[in-house]
């Protein structure tokens, strides 16, 4: 995997992701959140069936820590383990759409993850040597950080001092390995809600010339506490971290965010972002119809009739209503199913309204992505936003 930052400006950041087949994915980019190998209520020949393939998959390490032995075993990584093959995996320390667990620390090295098993804890050589078994194209190293505007520098020392000495660590053996010698290396950015302690730990990690990018952490607890994050008050956090690492390696934001935080987020030079915002509106049994209009380009992504970006289909309004989520969309679920029968199908809780929503939320988001950086492209990012904050954009249920 290989990054190639094509325009940086003050406002925001183009470039693309080239995986070892060739395959190119532009940033700001989309990586499809997976609950445990695939896509929530999508299976793998839907999603063949659909246009979101090739796409770089997350894969949360906790996921699969329970099953490290028959991973193992069965010798193929992780994307042979989930018949994911040909796409490229990026291994998160966490999953997005879980609340963070407290009491990841514990003793002096190593690190915690918390999975169905339970807490396991990892010293890095052992981190390492699981992620040999997982060959991931990318893959987060853990760290320990608090998300807590209260801690104190006492309790940020001794986090960011931990993590700093389990990512050398981690960066020796990764050196020494032989599998992992195609994947690449994510640092965690931490220090609390302290400019100088956030900037202290990016220049100390900038080190590392091993270091594929970067990952903002300590900002929000995970799950639907991410929607929480305000870009406003963490600007001047994120401005600082981002001032002492090098301009060209990559930069993910972790955590499930609404289509105008990752506006923020992408005005904050932010380059990857993921899915689990289509997964929980899936959950909250709402389709996405985001206002998505770029200057100068036909587009079949507006939000038609409706009056919000997030329709709700359980609503009795649309018991007779007979026509798709959206008239032009592309996807499955617009092209063969209306409205009404979604609903029927939510309200009986049938497995099929989940699996077409999510078809459908996760192509509109990917829609998102393409109409945002076509908008970046023609400096035109101002008149998408405020397209999309001409109708409403109600929160998603925990």
């Amino acid at each position: 995997m290989n990054f190639r930052l094509c325009k940086s400006a003050s406002k925001y950041r183009l470039g693309e992701l080239e995986d070892e087949l060739g395959n190119v994915f532009k940033t700001p980019a989309c990586i499809f959140y997976t609950g445990g190998g695939q896509i929530p209520y999508m299976t793998k020949d839907i999603l063949e069936d659909s246009s979101l393939l090739p796409s770089i998959l997350q894969m949360s390490l906790n996921q699969f820590v329970h099953a490290k032995d028959a991973i193992t075993s069965f010798g193929q990584g992780l994307s042979g383990f989930t018949n994911m093959k040909n796409q490229p995996i990026y291994c998160s320390t966490r999953d997005p759409s879980l609340t963070l667990t407290s009491g990841y620390s514990k003793g002096n090295q190593g690190l915690s993850v918390w999975s169905l098993g339970g807490k396991y804890v990892f010293e890095a050589e052992d981190y390492v040597d699981y992620v040999e078994s997982l060959r991931p194209s990318i893959v987060e190293i853990l760290c320990e950080d608090y998300s807590d505007v209260s801690a104190t520098n006492k309790k940020i020392d001794k986090c960011t001092e931990k993590s700093f000495n389990f990512l050398k660590r981690c960066i020796e053996r990764f050196n020494k390995s032989d599998v992992l010698k195609g994947s690449r290396l994510i640092a965690p950015l931490i220090g609390g809600y302290n400019r100088q302690k956030r900037a202290d730990y990016a220049a100390r990690v900038s080190q590392f010339d091993q270091v594929f990018g970067y990952s903002l952490s300590g900002f929000h607890n995970f799950g639907t506490e991410s929607f929480k994050m305000d870009f406003d008050y963490n600007k001047d956090f994120i401005d600082v971290v981002f001032e002492k690492v090098p301009e060209d390696k990559l930069r993910i934001l972790p955590g499930s965010f609404t289509p105008l935080q990752i506006i923020q987020a992408v005005r904050c030079h932010l380059d990857v972002f993921d899915s689990s915002y289509a997964y929980w509106a899936c959950e909250s049994k709402a389709a996405l119809t985001l206002n998505l209009e770029v200057e100068g380009h036909d587009l079949a992504t507006s939000g038609d009739d409706l009056d919000s970006n997030i329709v709700f289909l359980t609503e009795a309004r649309y018991t007779h209503d007979d026509r798709p989520i959206l008239s032009r969309c592309t996807c499955y679920t617009c092209k063969n199913h209306a409205r009404s029968y979604i609903r029927h199908l939510l309200l009986t809780k049938e497995l099929l309204g989940s699996i077409l929503l999510s078809i459908h939320n996760h192509h509109h988001l990917n829609e998102f992505f393409i109409c945002m950086r076509l908008a970046m492209e023609s400096d035109g990012l101002d008149h998408f936003e405020a397209k999309i904050k001409e109708k409403s954009l109600p929160a998603l249920s925990s």
